[in-house]
C-alpha cells in the first residue's frame, strides 16, 4: 500500500470535515437571523415535516453510489442504471411522502404540514436527477470538487432563506432555502462534470444486489439511532428524552465531526486498495491516527463533562452530565466500528455488517431497558454505552475473521495512545479535576474547565511523544500527524509568499 493512498484519504477526510464545519457555521449564522424573524411554530412544523421526509428518505436509500465506488471498472451501463435508479428513487420517496401529507396533517392536527410536505416531496424528485457523474469526485479523491459541489448551493440556499424570511415572514422560507439548495446542487452537479446519463437498466443486478443489502442496514441504524429515545421515553418522559439527546450530541462530538468524515473518506481508500493492494496497512493507520485525538478528546470530555455543562448549558442542565461522562468514552470505540464497517462495505461483507448492526442493536434494546429500569437515566446511557462499544468490536473482529488480519500490528500503532489517555487521566485525577461536581460560579467553571484542558492536552502529549522517542520514532500515527502538518505548514507558506 503506497503513502499516497493514506495522503489522499487524509486530504480527503480534511476536506469532508471542511464542509461539515462550513455548513454548522453558515446554519448557525442562518438560525441567529432566522429566530429574529420567524415565530418558534414556523421553525416547529418545518421540523415535523422534514423529521417525516427524512424518515421516508432513509428507508429508500440505494447506495448506488458506494456500489459505483467500489467497483475495479465500472461501465457506462452501470452508471446509467444507478442514475436511473436514483431517479425511480426520487419518484418513489415523492410519492410516499405526498401520500402521507394529509394523514400526518390530520395526526399531529397542523393543516399546515399538507402543503409542506407536498413540496418536500418535489424536493425528493429533484434530488434523484443529480449527475450521477459527480460520484467520481470520491472514486478519484477528488473530494474538493465534492466541497464545492456543496458549499456554493449552500451559501446561496443560506442568502434566499434569510431573504425570503424577511420578505414574508413565513416557514416558506425554509421550504425556500431547501429547494435553493437541492435544484443549485442538480444544477451544479452537470455544470461540474462532463458525464450526460440516460435513462438504462441493463446493469441492475449487480447493483440491486448491493443496494437491497445497504438498504437492510440503513433500516437497522436508522432503527437503532431512534431506540433509545423511543425506550427513554416511554418510561422517562420528554424531559429525559431531551436530557439525552443532547448529551449524547455533546459526547459523540468526535465522532461526528471526525470519524464520520474519515470513514466517508476512508471508503474511497479502502476502494482503491481493493484494486491496488494494501487494505489490511491502510486500515490499521486509519484507525491509530484517528485513536490519537478521538480517545483523548472523548476521554478529556467525559472528565470535564460537568464543568462543561454548567458553562455551555448552565446549571439546570445537569442532568446531562452522567449521560456525556459515560457515552464520551464509548464513542472513541466507534472509530473501530466505523473503519469496519467502511471496510466490510467496501470488500462486499453486506451480510455481514447487517448481522452486526442487528446484533448491536438487539444489545442496545435489552441493556437500555434493564439498566434504565434499576438506574433511570444514568443507566440508560450506561447501557446505549455498552452496545456502542460491543457493535464495534464486533464490526473489528469481522474484519480480523474475513481479511484474515492479525491484530497485532494495530495493537502495536495504538497501544502508545492508550497509556497517554491513562497518564493524562491520573494527572487530572490526582489534580482532583477529573468526574468531579460541586456548585460554583460560572467563572470559578470557566477557570476549571480551562485548568483542565491545559493540563490534560500537556499530558498527553508530553507523554505521547516521550514513549514515541524512546522508541526511535517509528512509523505511525505521531509520524503521520507531523507529517500532514508539515504540509500544512508548507502549503500556508507557499500561498502567503509574495508573488
Amino acid at each position: 500500500m503506497s503513502n499516497s493512498i493514506l495522503a489522499r484519504t487524509a486530504l480527503s477526510a480534511g476536506w469532508v470535515i471542511g464542509w461539515r464545519m462550513a455548513s454548522r457555521v453558515l446554519g448557525l449564522v442562518s438560525t441567529l437571523i432566522l429566530v429574529r424573524i420567524l415565530m418558534p411554530e414556523d421553525f416547529g412544523v418545518v421540523a415535523l415535516g422534514a423529521a417525516f421526509a427524512q424518515a421516508v428518505d432513509t428507508m429508500s436509500v440505494l447506495g448506488t453510489d458506494d456500489a459505483l465506488i467500489r467497483e475495479h471498472e465500472p461501465t457506462r451501463a452501470m452508471y446509467d442504471t444507478a442514475f436511473t435508479l436514483n431517479a425511480m428513487r426520487g419518484v418513489l420517496t415523492g410519492a410516499v411522502v405526498a401520500a402521507g401529507a394529509w394523514p400526518t396533517a390530520e395526526f399531529f392536527g397542523e393543516p399546515r404540514l399538507t402543503s409542506l410536505l407536498l413540496a418536500l416531496a418535489a424536493l425528493a424528485v429533484i434530488d434523484g436527477w443529480l449527475n450521477i457523474g459527480v460520484v467520481d469526485f470520491r472514486r478519484n479523491f477528488q473530494f474538493h470538487k465534492e466541497f464545492l459541489l456543496n458549499i456554493m448551493p449552500r451559501v446561496c440556499s443560506v442568502g434566499v432563506t434569510i431573504a425570503a424570511a424577511a420578505l414574508f415572514q413565513s416557514y416558506w422560507a425554509l421550504v425556500a432555502g431547501q429547494a435553493t439548495f437541492r435544484i443549485f446542487r442538480v444544477v451544479a452537479s452537470y455544470r461540474m462534470h462532463p458525464y450526460r446519463p440516460r435513462f438504462s437498466l441493463t446493469a441492475w443486478r449487480g447493483l440491486m444486489l448491493f443496494s437491497a443489502w445497504t438498504w437492510v442496514l440503513a433500516i437497522v441504524q436508522m432503527m437503532a439511532a431512534r431506540v433509545d429515545a423511543f425506550v427513554i421515553g416511554r418510561s422517562l418522559g420528554t424531559g429525559s428524552v431531551g436530557a439525552y439527546a443532547l448529551g449524547i450530541e455533546i459526547a459523540s462530538l468526535p465522532t461526528t465531526e471526525i470519524v464520520d468524515p474519515l470513514g466517508r473518506a476512508a471508503y474511497s481508500g479502502f476502494s482503491a486498495t481493493r484494486r491496488e493492494g494494501g487494505t489490511r496497512a491502510l486500515f490499521n493507520r486509519l484507525v491509530a491516527n484517528s485513536l490519537l485525538i478521538t480517545w483523548p478528546a472523548g476521554l478529556g470530555v467525559s472528565m470535564v463533562a460537568d464543568p462543561l455543562v454548567r458553562v455551555a448549558l448552565g446549571e439546570r442542565w445537569l442532568l446531562v452530565v452522567p449521560v456525556i461522562q459515560v457515552l464520551s468514552l464509548a464513542c472513541g470505540f466507534s472509530t473501530f466500528g466505523n473503519l469496519a464497517l467502511m471496510l466490510l462495505r467496501t470488500h462486499g461483507y453486506l451480510a455481514t455488517t447487517c448481522a452486526v448492526a442487528f446484533l448491536g442493536l438487539l444489545a442496545k434494546v435489552a441493556l437500555i431497558g434493564i439498566l434504565l429500569h434499576f438506574y433511570g437515566l444514568p443507566g440508560a446511557a450506561t447501557g446505549a454505552a455498552t452496545a456502542i462499544v460491543f457493535e464495534s468490536l464486533l464490526q473489528l473482529a469481522a474484519v480480523v475473521v474475513t481479511q484474515r488480519m492479525p491484530l497485532r500490528p494495530l495493537l502495536a500503532r495504538c497501544w502508545r495512545v492508550a497509556v497517554a489517555c491513562t497518564v493524562m487521566a491520573g494527572m487530572l485525577s490526582m489534580a482532583g479535576l477529573a468526574w468531579t461536581g460541586w456548585s460554583e460560579s460560572f467563572s470559578a467553571s470557566m477557570l476549571r474547565l480551562l485548568g483542565s484542558a491545559a493540563l490534560g492536552s500537556a499530558a498527553y502529549v508530553a507523554t505521547l511523544g516521550v514513549l514515541w522517542a524512546a522508541q526511535g520514532r517509528p512509523d505511525g500515527a505521531e509520524a503521520d500527524m507531523l507529517g500532514t502538518l508539515g504540509r500544512l505548514l508548507r502549503t500556508i507558506r507557499r500561498q502567503a509568499a509574495p508573488g
